[in-house]
């Protein structure tokens, strides 16, 4: 996957916001102003941090030499994935899904309601 495709897929999801708040070269994908994605676009290979549950993080960085720690964020919920050869693209998807409803199933139910109406102006 490359960061065009990674992008794109991020953006894809319901309600998604896309920040940049510490320069042109770091993504932040939201949702509800949640946190559930940074995409590096200066890191080669590319590097993404996506949120999981504890024991799928330990699990994940157990089974995969390019998932390690969340680079810069708590390491318990936190992996950095790096886009290599070695991960499948089917993987890193569901890794994306996996952290976007990990983060959209806590936001408040306030929250919830009020994206289903802003998207349906």
């Amino acid at each position: 996957m490359n960061f065009q495709i990674l992008d794109i897929y991020l953006q894809s999801k319901a309600y998604c916001t896309l920040d940049m708040p510490w320069g042109e070269d770091t993504f932040v994908y939201k949702v509800g102003g949640k946190l559930f994605a940074i995409l590096g676009a200066e890191h080669d290979p590319i590097r993404l941090n996506l949120k999981n549950t504890p024991e799928k993080v330990a699990e994940l960085k157990e089974t995969y030499e390019d998932i390690k720690e969340g680079y810069h964020m708590n390491k318990k919920y936190w992996i950095s994935v790096y886009v290599t050869n070695s991960l499948n693209e089917k993987l890193i998807q569901e890794l994306i899904d996996d952290s976007y409803n990990l983060v959209f199933q806590a936001l408040p139910q306030k929250v919830k309601i009020n994206l289903n109406e802003a998207n349906s102006d």
